[in-house]
Parts: structure tokens; sequence; C-alpha cells
């Protein structure tokens, strides 16, 4: 499967699906004008990506900030996910966030309410 990549913008942030290195994350801020723009291809990459796998996925959220509109796509990205462990594969979804952001905290553990995955919450210092 080929590889994805969407570099940084002020509004949009870097992504990266690349299953041959085993790196999937999305880092930086997100507040695209067009959220559709930026991340239906993500989310039509990962339908693709559920039909074969890597045996374990480990993804990288490291965001700044992301807007309400974002908030709903990652969603669908991680109920993809979900549908990946349900078939039998390892997934496990690395939560980054700014130590004095903890709002950015607040936001992981609610997607992690909202799925059935594996997460791990890593401070960081800015």
């Amino acid at each position: 499967m080929e590889k994805f990549i969407s570099k940084s913008t002020e509004q949009t942030p870097y992504i990266t699906l690349d299953p041959e290195n085993g790196i999937f994350e999305i880092r930086g801020v997100s507040r695209p004008e067009d959220v559709n723009k930026n991340y239906v291809p993500v989310v039509e990459w990962f339908k693709r990506y559920r039909n074969n796998p890597n045996e374990t996925t480990s993804f990288d959220f490291r965001f700044d900030y992301f807007n309400t509109a974002t908030a709903k796509l990652l969603y669908d990205v991680l109920a993809l996910l979900e549908e990946v462990q349900n078939d039998g594969k390892s997934v496990t979804i690395n939560w980054y966030y700014n130590e004095l952001d903890l709002d950015m905290k607040s936001a992981g553990q609610e997607f992690e309410d909202m799925v059935d995955l594996p997460f791990q919450f890593y401070s960081y210092k800015a």
C-alpha cells in the first residue's frame, strides 16, 4: 500500500501514513478551512488499509490544537482502527500532549471513551 504524506501548514497538521515502515502520525495544528479536503483522503486511505493492515499498528497523535470539525474526522479514523483491531490485529494509540495543556489530554481521554482501543498518554515539555 502506498504511503500517504501531507506536509503541515499554519492551518493543517503534518500527516504520515507509512505502513511499510510502521509510521502512522498526525502532529501539529489542525484548523483547516475545509476539513474534508484535509481529512477525507486520510479516512479513505484507512478504509483501504483496513483491508490489509499490518499485524501491529501504533498511531501517534501529537496535536498542538485541533478544532471541532477535525475532531469528527479523527473519530472516523479511530473507528476504522477499531475495525482493524476487531479483525484480530494489534492497534495502539499514543496520545501526546503538552504537560501544560490538560485540555488536550482530556480530548484524548474523550476519544478513548468513544472507541475500544488501547490509548497510551505521554506528556512532554514545550
